[in-house]
């Protein structure tokens, strides 16, 4: 919001960056700092149903005032929304995201099990890492020793000794950190719709190459060909001498499955005088030699000097700085609170 504030002198716009807040509580806002709800241009939200309907929610009430808001999911909480939907269809990936829900609550529930599983990691010199830390602690071992007295744990163990769940847990350890890398990005306080993009771009560009083996380091799913063998008298597949239950999947086959589906939405600027615009506008920055590091800087310098000469270019710049691409400057300020709460429960 304090960046956002230091704009809203030099912006005919500004943008409301909520999370579970309620209509009237945001006008009561805005009235108090004489902000008028036409212009509000941007809602960010977490996607929950009670900001973003359109008639009985935060949305909808405030569109009902302004016509041209725009709703915009926070992209920090739609990329988790995106990775958990890009394996639909994918059963290897569906009964992977089970055994681990699963076995994640099979610990969680039990501070018993919990201090048996730092038991088993302090006999191997391991870190004392949070269950949630899947890929480094070593629950196989953890479930034998369980399996002989707990159904469910035999159960869980049937299921982790496997060839797919090996073969998975190795892809998403190369997968995970590209994607992690541009959560962290959509989570920037300075993040803006141009570094939004190229964030982005990278990401998939990353993944395309992982995808087509075309990357230039060794990956854990090499190396899961390197541990998990066949062996060659009984055919049957091992790793580190652990017999595994081979589920004939075609494993390789899911390094290339993921795929994505896209929308366009109606253009709300003429897209030739914005591009003439912004050819003028560039002309401009190179021979003024504003600066170009910074984007509230510059815009500012356009905005007082150069308003005639590209109008249009201007009005979407305008809206485009304000808009709220995420809510996780709202969830910092929460935090601390919910903190204080559980404190004093």
């Amino acid at each position: 919001m304090d960046y956002l504030n230091s704009l809203i002198a030099k912006s005919p716009y500004i943008s409301v960056l909520c999370d579970e807040r309620l209509c009237g509580e945001i006008i009561k806002v805005l009235e108090s700092r004489n902000i008028n709800t036409g212009k509000v241009v941007g809602l960010g939200t977490v996607g929950a149903s009670v900001m973003t309907g359109k008639d009985k929610g935060v949305y909808g009430r405030l569109k009902a005032l302004n016509p041209h808001l725009i709703n915009i999911h926070c992209l920090a909480h739609i990329l988790p929304l995106c990775t958990s939907q890009a394996a639909t269809g994918l059963k290897p990936l569906k009964n992977y995201q089970e055994w681990m829900c699963n076995l994640f609550y099979y610990i969680k529930r039990s501070v018993q099990r919990e201090k048996q599983l730092h038991k088993v990691q302090s006999l191997l010199d391991h870190p004392t890492l949070k269950y949630r830390e899947v890929h480094s602690i070593p629950y196989s071992l953890y479930l034998h020793s369980r399996g002989l007295e707990d159904p469910t744990a035999k159960g869980l163990l049937k299921s982790l000794a496997t060839t797919e769940f090996f073969y998975i847990t190795h892809m998403m350890m190369d997968v995970i950190p590209i994607v992690s890398k541009l959560y962290l990005t959509f989570q920037s306080e300075q993040l803006d719709v141009a570094k939004a993009k190229v964030s982005l771009n990278l990401c998939i560009t990353d993944l395309e190459a992982y995808k087509n083996e075309q990357v230039l380091y060794k990956t854990h799913v090499e190396e899961y060909f390197e541990t998990v063998v066949q062996h060659e008298q009984d055919g049957h597949y091992y790793f580190k001498e652990h017999r595994l239950l081979n589920t004939n999947a075609n494993l390789k086959a899911l390094r290339s499955s993921f795929y994505h589906k896209g929308s366009t939405s109606d253009l709300i600027l003429d897209k030739d005088t914005v591009l003439r615009q912004w050819s003028e506008a560039k002309t401009i920055v190179k021979e003024a030699r504003y600066p170009v590091d910074n984007m509230e800087a510059l815009w500012g310098l356009l905005i007082k000097h150069h308003a005639e000469d590209i109008p249009e270019l201007l009005k979407l710049a305008l809206i485009a700085l304000v808009l709220p691409l995420h809510t996780a400057g709202c969830e910092r300020e929460i935090q601390p609170l919910e903190a204080n709460v559980s404190g004093t429960v």
